[in-house]
């Protein structure tokens, strides 16, 4: 019996190390390299008055073009933006679209 309990460990702690060493994964690529930015002073960017606003704002000034309206388009556009430093989004690209006017939207 205590022969079959410590085969039941032993397996079990190899399983758990197995594990643990598959999913830690260092990037050793760029070490020396010189990073944009601190972690530490790193604040991940918000709307003014936060997520609320944000839809509100979008409600206000996302206006869809008729053409889509009359032929009943409808989905998700896929975007790849850029937040600069002063909030403002730059670099708008549409990694997967619907149509032209929605796109274009």
């Amino acid at each position: 019996m205590r022969l079959a309990i410590i085969i039941i460990i032993f397996t079990v702690a190899c399983s758990l190390a197995k594990a643990q060493s598959n999913s830690i994964k260092i990037d050793t690529t760029n070490i020396g390299a010189e990073m944009p930015y601190n972690d530490d002073d790193f604040t991940p960017p918000d709307f003014p008055g936060g997520l609320k606003k944000f839809y509100v704002y979008l409600s206000k000034n996302i206006h869809y073009p008729p053409n889509v309206v009359k032929n009943r388009i409808q989905g998700k556009v896929y975007l790849n933006f850029s937040i600069e430093k002063d909030g403002s989004i730059g670099d708008i690209k549409v990694v997967k679209g619907i149509s032209k006017d929605l796109d274009t939207e």
